[in-house]
This record gives C-alpha cells, sequence and structure tokens, in this order.
C-alpha cells in the first residue's frame, strides 16, 4: 500500500504556469463582468484591485465598514431597509458564480512547456485547488483525489466552496455600532431623517454582517463531507504539501490530517529564500504543534521537477 499523501494548494498549478491566481480572476472579472467588478470593488472600499483580488479569500473579510457606510449613506438613510439589502443582493452568489465561469475556462490541458513534477501517482492526493490538473497533465486516476472544495469536471452542477476564514466578523461589526449610528444621525442633521436612526443602524448592521458570514468559507461542512476520507489516511508516513500557502483559513483541513497522521513526517514546499524562512513555523502555527514536535523538510517544486 503506498504511503504517501500529496497536499495539492494553488502554488502547483501556478508552477505549471496555469493563471489561477487571485489576479488573474481579477483580468478576468475586467473582462467578462466590469459592473460586478467595479461593484464589488466598492463594496470593499478598495480602490487599488489588485489590493483586494491578490489575496482574495483573506481580503473578503476586510470590509471597510465605515467606509461602505459612508459612501452609501445617503442610499441607507433615505431608503432604509429595501436599499440596503439591494446593496448586498446575490454579491456571493454573484462571486460563486463568476468564480465558477473563470475556473472553468482554465485549460490545463494547453501547457505547452513541458514542466511536470516527479510525484507518486499512486499515492493519495488532497487538492485545495478546482482545476483537474492532476488527471489532466498526469494521469492519475479521480478516486485517489479529494477535491475538498470541489472541481471543475461537471461545469453545470459544480460550485467552488470560496470565503474567508474569519470566525470574529460580527463582534468587528457590532464594535462600530456607535460609529454608524453617528454617522446614520450626522446626515440626518443635513437632510429630513424620516426613519429612526437606531432602526436604520441596525438594519446595517444586520445586513453587513449577514454578508459576510455568507462570505464565509464552510470549513466545518466541507470537512464533515470529507471526513471518511481523510479518516483512511492511517497508514501513511509522508504527507508532501505542493504549493499550497498555508493560509489559517485551511487550518481545521490541516489540523485534521495531522491527528490522524501525528507521525507523519512532512515535506513541504516553499517559493522564495524570504518564504523559507518562516515555512516550518508557519507549518507548527497552523497544526498548534512545537517545532520540535514535528518532523518538517523543505524543498522547491523545481528541485522535484523531473
Amino acid at each position: 500500500m503506498n504511503k504517501k499523501l500529496y497536499i495539492v494548494g494553488n502554488g502547483f498549478d501556478m508552477w505549471h504556469d496555469l493563471s489561477t491566481s487571485y489576479k488573474c480572476f481579477n483580468c478576468f472579472m475586467h473582462r467578462t463582468h466590469p459592473k460586478k467588478q467595479k461593484l464589488i470593488g466598492h463594496i470593499f472600499n478598495r480602490t487599488d484591485a489588485n489590493m483586494l483580488w491578490s489575496d482574495y479569500e483573506n481580503m473578503l473579510s476586510q470590509l471597510d465598514i465605515i467606509g461602505l457606510v459612508k459612501n452609501n449613506i445617503a442610499t441607507f438613510v433615505n431608503c432604509a431597509q429595501y436599499n440596503i439589502e439591494n446593496t448586498f443582493d446575490t454579491l456571493y452568489e454573484d462571486l460563486r458564480g463568476f468564480f465558477h465561469e473563470w475556473a472553468c475556462n482554465i485549460n490545463c490541458c494547453s501547457i505547452e512547456n513541458g514542466k511536470r513534477l516527479a510525484i507518486d501517482k499512486n499515492a493519495k492526493f488532497l487538492t485545495f485547488n478546482y482545476t483537474n490538473t492532476l488527471e489532466n497533465l498526469y494521469g492519475i486516476s479521480s478516486e485517489k483525489i479529494c477535491y475538498i472544495h470541489g472541481d471543475t469536471s461537471n461545469n453545470n452542477l459544480y460550485m467552488p466552496e470560496v470565503g474567508h476564514g474569519d470566525s470574529f466578523f460580527e463582534d468587528k461589526v457590532h464594535s462600530m455600532k456607535d460609529e454608524i449610528f453617528r454617522l446614520v444621525v450626522e446626515y440626518g442633521k443635513l437632510h429630513t431623517l424620516n426613519n429612526n436612526p437606531d432602526y436604520i443602524t441596525d438594519e446595517i448592521i444586520t445586513h453587513i454582517s449577514t454578508l459576510l458570514k455568507d462570505l464565509q468559507k464552510k470549513k466545518d461542512t466541507l470537512l464533515t463531507n470529507n471526513i471518511v476520507w481523510v479518516s483512511n489516511l492511517r497508514n501513511i508516513d509522508e504527507i508532501y504539501v505542493l504549493g499550497h500557502s498555508l493560509s489559517k483559513v485551511d487550518a481545521p483541513y490541516f489540523s485534521k490530517i495531522h491527528s490522524v497522521l501525528p507521525y507523519a513526517i512532512w515535506r513541504v514546499s516553499y517559493f522564495g529564500a524570504n518564504e523559507k524562512c518562516t515555512r516550518k513555523q508557519k507549518l507548527c502555527d497552523l497544526l498548534e504543534v512545537s517545532p520540535e514536535n514535528i518532523n518538517v523538510e523543505l524543498f522547491t517544486l523545481d528541485e522535484l521537477a523531473m
């Protein structure tokens, strides 16, 4: 029985020169859905598009709440509930739909550079990517792959799970209640305020919180849906991490794998000298273990090239 597990992240696709960065998603949005791209940038109050899209999932929780209220105060106050809802209407489903459309148009079969990694095709693969690179480029059986967030093999039914991992966004929104109330009242002094400012403030907070909840990655559900697959990894003694950012949003998956495979060796890829210096500690933080209690080896994807 093969004793290797590969955990695959977006850096794996990018190493093969696939256009899978969030900046590429931004370019796609600008080209195909410019009005929605502008609306999303407006809601997040990001004048520099690269600032939002370069770290897309983490930025989804970094809503500029006060800036958003200031930009939309006239709409919120004059037509309270309807327009507050309308500002955020379908944003989450739109983002998932656009992301799906973009991912389905990434064609790994078109790669002509010939770059390949020396990976064991008989191993198990847990991928955070939406593309079918493992199957189409490496001929790996789909039975050996767990697409933790879904994949693009079924264009009609597939809808990717994208989102942030912030668990404290509601506290953040409610901590700004006094400032939001002040903005509502201040606007009302300049205009006839027919609605109750307390009511308007509560409506704004409710709908911003709902938006951020919608944009939160459903980690527990995703892990539960794949818990049997992960739990069956008990014979693995080597874990290869290929091109994964080790982002906190994915901590629950890594922690579960570590709990199932506490004695496995972790072989983790890094990109650039700066990342190499922090890579082991970042993994330890993700797994909540001390560096001396885990066996970690680092390498670059180029070192694994055939």
